[in-house]
């Protein structure tokens, strides 16, 4: 969780004129979310002094399934400062949260950001592509990698398969090789279809990678107008929850909870 001064608006806090920055903290529960600790403040373990906005995710974090970082939490996190511009990064526990550190930064233009474990070990990171100017701004989405369990990232690329309109997306591993297919990634975001829409927050759609997110070929569309945040899950009986911003005249009009079968997903019956 994320704190700061009321009075801050994201505006000043994205530029370092709020009267204070962003402050982070952490709860736990101990019984599936009934219940839940005191939060915890940990900003030191996560944020340097010198950061201005600071936020995780939003979405999800991983826990590294595989290889020698098996076990250890990477949330991804995202902050501005005078030195980064907007950068994206991820704050990492080996010992289920009492600790953290931080990863090496991802940049320049990358902004909210998600974090999938790949079949040979590595970790991708999704990121927004943004800046103070979109000098450096791309239209995609900006992607990183770590072989060290999400402590260094290399420099991010854009990815020529997913569009960005400036939005935050979503990203999951839905299944690993062996479990029934080739392993598969799925990515939820805004995709506008033309080159004049390119910048609107319309047409959420959900995409699926058999490759470790190389090809993204198999793609939905969920939601044909304004559509911004989203989130997938996969729930217990194998299907898909894409908990999503949408509506009719604006993006912001209400949240909605898309569930559909991996078959529909892929063209065959519900």
């Amino acid at each position: 969780m994320t704190w700061n001064a009321g009075e801050d608006h994201g505006r000043e806090l994205h530029r370092g004129t709020g009267t204070g920055t962003r402050r982070v903290y952490l709860a736990h529960s101990d019984d599936e979310g009934g219940s839940w600790s005191s939060a915890r403040e940990f900003t030191g373990q996560a944020k340097r002094p010198d950061w201005w906005w600071y936020a995780t995710g939003p979405g999800v974090a991983i826990q590294i399934r595989n290889g020698e970082h098996a076990g250890r939490i990477v949330v991804p996190a995202n902050h501005t400062s005078g030195m980064d511009g907007y950068a994206a990064y991820a704050i990492l526990s080996d010992d289920g949260g009492e600790n953290w550190g931080m990863s090496s930064v991802i940049a320049p233009a990358c902004n909210e950001s998600q974090v999938v474990e790949l079949s040979d070990g590595r970790l991708m990171m999704n990121s927004r592509n943004q800046s103070f100017t979109n000098d450096e701004r791309t239209g995609y989405r900006a992607i990183a990698f770590s072989s060290d369990g999400g402590e260094t990232w290399t420099p991010p690329r854009p990815d020529a398969h997913l569009g960005d309109p400036q939005v935050q997306a979503s990203l999951i591993r839905y299944s690993w090789p062996g479990e029934g297919g080739p392993g598969r990634l799925l990515f939820s975001n805004p995709a506008p279809a033309v080159s004049r829409e390119r910048g609107q927050r319309i047409r959420m759609t959900v995409r699926s990678s058999l490759d470790d997110g190389r090809t993204w070929p198999i793609r939905r569309l969920i939601h044909e107008g304004p559509a911004a945040y989203s989130s997938l899950a996969r729930l217990p009986d194998g299907s898909v929850g894409l908990l999503y911003e949408a509506g009719t005249e604006g993006p912001y009009e209400a949240i909605h909870l898309a569930r559909f079968s991996i078959g529909w997903f892929d063209g065959g019956a519900a």
